[in-house]
């Protein structure tokens, strides 16, 4: 019986392909610049400095007008908010906060070349989703140069 259990493990561990599935977006320790938002409406915004950055340890930060904290979970394609997010309350105008709206619910994410896109899910029949199109922000330098 031990046989069959060690060839059942092999077998098991042969089909696996040790990467995750190919709906899966790793966003671990990653940071991102916002490039634009599209709204529900179809009017798209350029991205102003707004970054969102996720921690390894399942932290999520943002900068926009206002500064966010939070956390999330991936499941699949899916970015999971946990709670909410926690954000300063600066005199914004409605069209800077639309990140804030957009990001502290549940998304659907997707890679498309060096885009990272997230798109509000919201129910069947609604209008067009808003979505976050972000490039990701470069390394700083190791060293000054001169």
């Amino acid at each position: 019986m031990s046989r069959f259990a060690l060839v059942l493990v092999i077998l098991i561990a042969g089909c696996s392909s040790g990467t995750p599935a190919r709906d899966t977006v790793l966003l671990t320790g990653s940071s991102w610049s916002v490039e634009r938002i599209v709204s529900a409406d179809g009017s798209v915004a350029r991205g102003d400095g707004e970054t969102i950055a996720f921690g390894a340890d399942g932290s999520l930060s943002m900068s926009s007008c206002n500064t966010c904290q939070g956390r999330y979970e991936t499941r699949g394609n899916r970015l999971i908010i946990d709670e909410g997010l926690r954000c300063t309350r600066k005199a914004c105008m409605a069209d800077e906060v639309e990140l804030e709206r957009i990001v502290s619910g549940t998304q659907l994410v997707e890679r498309d070349g060096p885009y990272l896109i997230l798109t509000a899910e919201v129910e069947a029949g609604a209008p067009d989703p808003p979505r976050v199109i972000l490039l990701p922000t470069e390394a700083p330098a190791s060293a000054a140069t001169n």
